[in-house]
């Protein structure tokens, strides 16, 4: 064998070691890095706000006073509009054109006008009451959130709907299509967790559901 020839398959020896040292490395790497990502905590969280609204036994309560406070005044302005029906048959016992004609016809249309009014802002005070109810409610959800991802060092919690759509139902089901979030570990949603402190905030007992959440401590970091 001539001294090229040896050199020519030194050299050869040599990058078929390198190329395997460089392919067992990356399998290294790689498989080092996957292990790594398992272990990882995630740093964002899912809430499901929806429902915990639909489960706090406060918030249902004060929504429970409002529709019994609609319904009293629902009454009331149904009262009124009959009371006006009332009224305007007396038109029919009266001559068109005359003096009491008019006067009686312009009582009734302002017992219209401002039985309107009085609609309006019943609408307008019941609309300002709920808007009230929710947002106390979602401030101490808020306040509840920010507990949680301080204590187990989420940076972000992403609301999301944890709703099942029925097969027989096609708007539930493209609502479900639609979303966002397609599947994620149970471990990250925190919604029982916030049901729990709602309670606990309020001396009373959380809610039994099925849903899992968050372990009892939150992870060391």
């Amino acid at each position: 064998m001539t001294k090229f020839k040896i050199l020519a398959a030194v050299a050869a020896i040599v990058l078929a070691v390198g190329a395997l040292a460089t392919d067992s490395y990356a399998q290294q790497n790689y498989t080092g890095a996957a292990a790594q990502s398992q272990q990882v905590h995630s740093s964002v969280a899912l809430l499901d706000v929806g429902y915990v609204f639909k489960q706090d036994s406060h918030f249902n309560s004060l929504k429970e006073s409002l529709k019994l406070e609609l319904q009293r005044a629902d009454a009331q302005m149904k009262a009124e509009r009959d009371r006006i029906i009332e009224r305007a048959k007396g038109l029919k016992e009266l001559k068109i054109g005359t003096p009491d004609y008019k006067a009686l016809e312009a009582e009734v249309a302002k017992m219209q006008g401002d039985l309107q009014v009085k609609v309006q802002l019943m609408k307008k005070e019941l609309m300002t009451k709920e808007a009230k109810i929710y947002h106390e409610v979602y401030t101490e959800i808020y306040q509840e959130v920010e507990a949680i991802a301080q204590a187990y060092g989420f940076v972000a919690v992403i609301q999301f709907n944890g709703d099942r759509a029925e097969p027989e139902n096609p708007e539930a089901i493209m609502r479900e299509i639609s979303k966002p979030i397609v599947w994620h570990n149970a471990s990250l949603d925190i919604t029982p967790e916030v049901l729990k402190r709602l309670s606990a905030r309020r001396g009373g007992m959380a809610n039994s559901n099925s849903r899992q959440g968050l372990p009892a401590q939150p992870p060391r970091r």
